[in-house]
């Protein structure tokens, strides 16, 4: 998700519960970037009033599934599971995979453990985005994952505690910083630490630069052993907000994905693009631009990753083309496409802010998540990701969030009370089919 100055607030809330590093933007880290607006609690057709959804997920060899019904209080915050052994047999394979990040819905570690408990049934791949900088001096030093800094080393030994079960994982890191305008912040004993002299001074294709962030995807993937493996996020927001530096940004990205792909040669290792701003009439930025952008970066990327929140554009929570998907698939020029990130509202959003109103509705977050899990049938993309689990009210109530932490807040599969959407159903439909 797009990010700006604000991150700190999230940082600030969820330390004070010692949870920072759970789960974020990043999925790896609880100084994530999103957030909506003002909702009220929406209990959906096909959803009980106290929560009780139903869902299935394959097993590794796609051959049995375990169905679990989770029930939420009306607090939302305990939930019963009990798991059936059933039969995928004769349903139609499918090509892809389905994820979600482990972005928290509040502050506790009672609501990071929730999300952790529906993603070990409602998805077969982990998704963990990593917003939260870079660890330039010890990576510079190509120190080992065990030299880094004490906040590096607990996120991601949370997130390698959820590994395992059938899931694939996904990981994405990024050399940008939150606003897609400059370096990375620093990452060490806290995440989006100031960057230190003479790291301040760099740009994307120092020497010292490349060889740190070089290292710290090598020991990403040493660590997580990752089914496919971004090397930037939203990439082409940096052609629009600090054109200046993009030349420097694809000297460090092409070198470093020759260098990945020389050493891990198996490994999908890719960057994603903001979806909305490579279709042209969709936003206001410089389509040529943007278009210049991608035949830059695409030679580098085994898949075309693109992060989708089609609310995020002229067309709102409206119907937007259906021309969208295979748009795409055009641009990729023969390469998978994925979905690395995506979203839509399923709750009218006012933004005062920006004189902004999303008229999301539980109707319209199911069409979007059957558009996307159809084309990715069609078009055999490699995985989907849906961005959040659970809407984050509760979370932006403990920031005293405004209109920018609500853009993305009612973009879960389960509302704020923890009661399962439409939505979500489609998406548990696709995943009772074996992948393959």
């Amino acid at each position: 998700m797009i990010g700006s100055g604000w991150f700190g607030k999230w940082a600030q809330a969820l330390a004070l519960v010692g949870l920072a590093g759970c789960a974020g933007d990043d999925g790896a880290s609880t100084t994530a970037t999103t957030g909506q607006g003002s909702a009220t609690a929406t209990t959906t057709a096909g959803t009980s009033s106290t929560g009780e959804t139903a869902g299935t997920s394959t097993t590794g060899d796609g051959t049995s599934t375990s169905t679990s019904t989770g029930t939420a209080t009306s607090a939302g915050e305990t939930e019963t599971t009990t798991d059936t052994s059933t039969t995928t047999a004769g349903l139609e394979a499918r090509p892809f995979t389905l994820g979600m990040t482990p972005f928290p819905y509040d502050v506790t570690q009672e609501a990071v453990d929730w999300v952790y408990g529906r993603l070990a049934v409602d998805v077969d791949l982990l998704a963990f985005h990593t917003t939260s900088g870079v660890p330039w001096v010890e990576a510079g030093m190509d120190a080992s994952a065990d030299g880094y800094g004490a906040s590096v080393k607990t996120i991601w030994a949370t997130h390698l505690d959820q590994l395992g079960g059938g899931h694939e994982v996904y990981v994405a890191l990024t050399p940008l910083d939150d606003s897609r305008s400059k370096l990375a912040d620093y990452w060490a004993a806290e995440e989006h630490m100031p960057l230190p002299a003479p790291w301040d001074s760099y740009d994307f294709d120092a020497p010292e630069v490349k060889a740190a962030y070089l290292s710290f995807c090598r020991q990403a993937i040493l660590t997580y052993e990752p089914d496919h493996f971004a090397i930037g996020i939203e990439v082409n927001l940096l052609k629009a907000n600090a054109p200046e530096r993009w030349d420097a940004f694809v000297d460090l990205h092409s070198a470093t994905y020759t260098a990945l792909k020389a050493e891990f040669p198996d490994l999908p290792v890719f960057a994603t693009f903001t979806g909305v701003d490579l279709l042209e009439g969709w936003t206001a930025l410089d389509h040529a631009a943007q278009m210049d952008a991608l035949a830059d970066v695409l030679p580098y990327s085994d898949y075309l990753g693109i992060s989708f929140y089609p609310f995020m554009s002229a067309y709102l929570a409206n119907p937007y083309p259906a021309s969208a998907w295979d748009d795409f698939v055009a641009l990729a020029g023969g390469k998978p496409v994925v979905i690395g990130e995506s979203g839509f509202p399923a709750q009218t959003t006012e933004l005062k802010d920006f004189m902004l109103t999303f008229e999301g509705t539980p109707e319209k977050q199911e069409a979007f998540v059957a558009d996307m899990l159809a084309a990715a049938d069609v078009h055999s993309f490699p995985f989907v990701v849906n961005f959040l689990v659970r809407d984050y009210d509760a979370l932006w109530e403990a920031i005293n969030g405004g209109d920018y932490e609500a853009i993305w807040r009612d973009t879960g599969f389960y509302d704020e009370g923890g009661a399962g959407r439409p939505a979500l159903d489609t998406w548990l439909e696709a995943l009772a089919r074996p992948h393959g």
